[in-house]
């Protein structure tokens, strides 16, 4: 495959993420990431650690950035690509006054980019 078509089909991986965190959807989610994806992240000395069931609960009880009438703030900071099938994406994405930084791996299985794992942090942007 040519690079350039690898390259538009991780850009449509990461604006179909941004989709489904901006409105919550969970189907939307599920699409994108595999069922076996954790997601990671380590705040004020606390480690989570999450399968993609638990990570969908939470984003579920909660209003999504659409619902709240927020802005978008998408963001593809990097893209480095390992092989024929294995991706790191950096992006940001916010639900105020929480802007994300994640970093994505990804795996292309069976023609599809999917999210095998997210690694995440936030800092608090009330101006935004």
């Amino acid at each position: 495959m040519l690079a350039s078509e690898t390259h538009r089909e991780l850009m449509l991986a990461a604006q179909a993420y941004f989709d489904a965190f901006y409105t919550s959807d969970i189907e939307q989610m599920r699409a994108v990431f595999h069922p076996g994806a954790r997601l990671f992240s380590y705040e004020a000395g606390v480690l989570q650690d999450e399968g993609l069931a638990d990570y969908l609960k939470r984003v579920a009880a909660r209003p999504s950035p659409a619902s709240l009438g927020q802005p978008r703030h998408d963001a593809i900071l990097l893209v480095d690509q390992a092989g024929p099938g294995l991706a790191m994406i950096k992006s940001q994405a916010a639900r105020l006054p929480r802007v994300y930084t994640d970093y994505i791996t990804l795996l292309k299985i069976d023609g599809h980019w999917r999210v095998m794992s997210k690694t995440f942090t936030w800092t608090e942007h009330a101006d935004c």
